[in-house]
């Protein structure tokens, strides 16, 4: 059995990604083969040889793959950084550096990887470019992008027996280089590869890419319309799925919302013990301050005083108050864009 997994990172995101990497290797030791493929978006040469030796430490080989002419072509065509960097774009432009696999298992760093990832070696991919888990994306942005169905970027299965057939590296390209850029980029690769793959992504079991949100308003019925969810099989998960990727999901992903991130003060995240259970294993980084790497954690007030009031709030109202913030702020983007056109 194998599986070719692809990370990517800067320095900022090197500790997540090790802590991701440690659950990843700690639950899969029934996959025999785990090649590992990391871009690197700005790691030290500290940061590459710990996440070396935390690969060796399981058995498993980890390659470090750069791809710096993405950023001037990025630039040049006018994308917005992402973050501060273009590194989640790096992984739709790579695919010339495999060769002898037909598919890749790309995974944020901001994830645990929490059960066996064996299903995705024999997935059915069948004529699509990749699947991905539907996402809780506002209706808003949806909209702006038209697209009835979307997926979030966390979690990709890629087919690269589809992306080598179809060339599909310069239909991203030429949506890049025109004038929509703005448009199809205004969530990052996100939105980009929602409407460029548009009707060629497969629906990955919601327990391989479980984020927050779904606990917070996968249950809600009140917010099906706001979030795009008007017609029955626009939900794309049942309640049941839901329960059951929160109870055992295969891959969590963090958003930040009412919970805040595992690594943020007096958060509630939450998969906040499990990461912390991985964290602890993870050396030398285990005592690093999150904070020395940009990644917040710090101690205003302002912070707490967040956290320590959500905490207080009843789940139903706090579950709408992280929705009203999360739609708001995609609002106040989407006409950022239509001014500036």
């Amino acid at each position: 059995m194998k599986l070719d997994i692809l990370y990517q990172s800067s320095t900022s995101y090197a500790i997540p990604a090790a802590v991701s990497l440690c659950s990843l290797f700690e639950n899969n030791k029934d996959i025999t083969l785990l090649q590992v493929w990391f871009v690197d978006a700005g790691l030290t040469g500290q940061d590459r040889m710990y996440l070396k030796k935390l690969a060796a430490r399981y058995g498993r080989n980890i390659e470090f793959l750069t791809n710096e002419s993405v950023d001037e072509m990025l630039s040049e065509a006018g994308v917005e950084l992402w973050s501060g960097s273009y590194a989640t774009f790096y992984k739709l432009f790579i695919w010339n550096r495999f060769q002898e696999t037909d598919r890749v298992l790309y995974i944020d760093a901001d994830t645990l990887v929490l059960g066996s990832l064996a299903g995705m070696c024999n997935f059915e991919m069948e004529n699509y470019a990749c699947a991905m888990a539907a996402g809780a994306m506002t209706g808003t942005v949806k909209d702006f992008l038209g697209v009835e169905d979307y997926f979030n970027a966390g979690v990709i299965l890629f087919n690269l027996d589809y992306w080598k057939k179809n060339h599909t590296d310069k239909d991203f390209l030429e949506v890049v280089k025109s004038e929509r850029c703005s448009r199809y980029t205004v969530v990052g690769d996100e939105s980009l590869i929602n409407y460029v793959l548009k009707g060629k992504i497969k629906k990955l079991p919601l327990k391989y890419n479980f984020e927050s949100s779904w606990w917070l308003w996968g249950w809600n019925r009140k917010l099906d319309n706001r979030l795009g969810w008007n017609a029955a099989h626009r939900r794309y998960y049942s309640d049941h799925e839901i329960a059951n990727a929160k109870d055992k999901p295969c891959i969590a992903h963090y958003v930040d919302l009412t919970t805040g991130r595992p690594w943020d003060v007096k958060n509630d995240n939450l998969f906040r013990e499990e990461f912390e259970q991985y964290c602890r294993i993870v050396k030398p980084w285990k005592n690093m301050d999150f904070a020395m790497r940009g990644m917040g954690g710090n101690h205003k007030l302002a912070i707490l005083l967040k956290y320590f009031v959500k905490k207080g709030m009843p789940f139903s109202i706090r579950s709408r108050l992280g929705f009203y913030q999360h739609d708001l702020a995609w609002k106040k983007k989407l006409q950022k864009i239509k001014c500036g056109k």
